[in-house]
C-alpha cells in the first residue's frame, strides 16, 4: 500500500465536559463559535494483568450550527464529537456533535 498520499485526519471521541461551553460570536463577521474541553477515559489491561485508566483532556471548537447546538452544554455533560485535529496544541474542530 502506497501511503505517500494518504492523509487521513478524522477523529471520533466522546467524553464529559470539564467546564461549561463558552459561546461567542466573532468580532468581524459575527460568526457563531463555541469552545469546550472534554475528558476522555481509556481503560486497558497491562501485560501484567492489571487494569489501568488513562485520561486525556482535549479541546473542541465548534463553528456555526454546531456552535449554536453546543450553547447549552454544561460541565459534566457527556458529548460525542466527530471532527478533525488542528492547531498547536491540537484541538478538535467539530463537524458533528451530540449530547446526552
Amino acid at each position: 500500500m502506497n501511503t505517500e498520499n494518504l492523509n487521513i485526519n478524522t477523529i471520533h471521541i466522546s467524553g464529559c465536559l470539564i467546564d461549561d461551553a463558552k459561546y461567542n460570536r466573532t468580532k468581524e463577521n459575527q460568526v457563531s463559535v463555541s469552545n469546550f474541553k472534554i475528558l476522555n477515559k481509556r481503560t486497558y489491561e497491562t501485560k501484567e494483568g492489571n487494569w489501568k485508566i488513562d485520561y486525556i483532556e482535549i479541546g473542541v471548537v465548534c463553528w456555526l450550527k454546531n456552535a449554536e447546538e453546543s450553547k447549552g452544554f454544561k460541565k459534566g455533560d457527556w458529548v460525542y464529537v466527530e471532527g478533525y485535529l488542528k492547531g498547536t496544541p491540537l484541538e478538535i474542530v467539530a463537524m458533528s456533535i451530540q449530547a446526552q
